[in-house]
């Protein structure tokens, strides 16, 4: 079983392709290669996690869509998501925003992006939708949508090697040396405990200043 990412597929929405400059000429054409895209990497076994914006067609174009879709398929609902339409549609789950644990790997799903996430300073990744790569990853945070990865869902193991070569801090910049809790002496200083190796990533004090 593989876990992938996707967002803001947008089936049956005509002025997506003009918006995002979509490769396509007409709404026929995007659903039908989008469809064949998703299908072409993941298997009726695999769990798919879409952050949202997955259709503009009313409930029997979508339905037709989302039966056509290989996976165990779960919706982060997006702003233009009817939750009328998708309770009715047979996702595993809906909902606003999920922590997921996938091995020793902690994600943060939400449609919208994030400039701090829960866990973040531990290791957590934060996935998104909703930009169309308008925006930059900004340390272990990346944008899933369609747009962003040639219009096809993104695995667990394609993240994790885009994570691998970003800064933990997001910005590539040095971090400030010096102590960074309140109340008591600990032996970790800002660079080394949000930027560093991973190896403090399990020291965690009761209370502490951002």
């Amino acid at each position: 079983m593989t876990d992938f990412f996707v967002s803001d597929t947008h089936f049956y929405h005509a002025k997506i392709i003009e918006f995002c400059n979509r490769p396509y000429a007409t709404v026929e054409e995007m659903n039908e290669d989008m469809i064949a895209k998703w299908n072409g990497v993941v298997g009726n076994k695999d769990r798919v996690f879409h952050l949202g914006d997955f259709s503009w067609g009313n409930f029997e174009k979508t339905k037709k869509v989302f039966d056509r879709l290989n996976g165990q398929k779960h919706l982060i609902i997006g702003n233009h998501d009817d939750p009328r339409i998708h309770k009715k549609l047979g996702w595993n789950w809906i909902d606003k925003m999920q922590e997921l644990r996938l091995g020793d790997k902690v994600y943060q799903l939400c449609h919208y992006p994030m400039q701090s996430w829960d866990k973040s300073y531990h290791g957590a990744r934060h996935v998104h939708g909703h930009c169309h790569g308008t925006v930059s990853p900004h340390g272990w945070r990346c944008d899933v949508g369609v747009d962003c990865w040639g219009y096809a869902p993104v695995s667990f193991e394609q993240l994790e090697k885009l994570f691998a070569g970003l800064p933990r801090d997001g910005w590539g910049k040095p971090m400030p040396k010096g102590k960074i809790w309140n109340g008591r002496d600990f032996p970790y200083s800002y660079q080394e405990f949000f930027v560093g190796d991973g190896s403090a990533d399990d020291k965690i004090p009761e209370t502490y200043t951002d």
